[in-house]
């Protein structure tokens, strides 16, 4: 009787799911090494790095738009930035004078492009709807506005320095009255902001060329 049951025993196992579980069905343990502190960090830094280069990318594609977008001015205008004017103070200037919309933008847009050595205090002319980019090339030319102080013959030195003083692109006192018939009359022209010390010299000196 026992040896019939052991030949008709069945070794096969009560449920079949049992014969699909072995040892290579469980996943394996996390990996120590990216379970590490360093790695941990090293991933967050690495997300924050690559946050801050999507966010500072956006920031100069828009900059760069507004920077090249038309102006407020809605005709031609013309400014005058007096010697030494500071960036910032000049940013300021142009707002108020309308001929930019963002002082700010045009202050970061001149530090970008290199360009705040090259700026040049004057009298210029922006024209209608200027862009900031197009207010910087205008200013970063220096071709301010050129007036004419124009000196007749037959005047007495008396006769120019008051000619000189009553000019009002002209600026500063006249040191010293120079001797007669040492200034050649003629046309000249000047920036506003000229010095009527610096415009003496220049008509002297062209006597002296003409006398030579």
């Amino acid at each position: 009787m026992a040896g019939r049951d052991d030949e008709h025993y069945d070794d096969r196992p009560l449920n079949p799911r049992l014969a699909r579980l072995g040892p290579e069905s469980v996943p394996p343990p996390p990996s120590r090494r990216a379970r590490h502190p360093i790695v941990i960090v090293g991933n967050a830094i690495f997300t924050i790095l690559l946050l801050l280069a999507v966010v500072v990318g956006g920031a100069v594609v828009y900059g760069s738009q507004q920077f090249g977008a038309p102006g407020p001015l809605d005709r031609e205008r013309t400014v005058n930035i007096p010697p030494r004017t500071g960036l910032r103070d000049m940013a300021d200037l142009l707002q108020r004078e309308g001929v930019i919309s963002n002082s700010t933008f045009f202050v970061m847009g001149a530090v970008v492009l290199g360009a705040t050595d090259k700026m040049k205090a004057g009298e210029y002319v922006f024209e209608k709807g200027a862009s900031m980019d197009d207010v910087l090339e205008t200013i970063i030319s220096g071709k301010s506005i050129q007036h004419q102080v124009t000196i007749a013959e037959g005047l007495t030195t008396q006769q120019i320095i008051q000619r000189l003083n009553d000019a009002e692109v002209l600026s500063g006192p006249i040191q010293k009255i120079p001797p007669e018939g040492s200034l050649l009359p003629e046309t000249y022209r000047v920036t506003r902001g000229t010095t009527r010390e610096q415009l003496l010299q220049r008509m002297a000196e062209a006597k002296r060329r003409l006398v030579n």
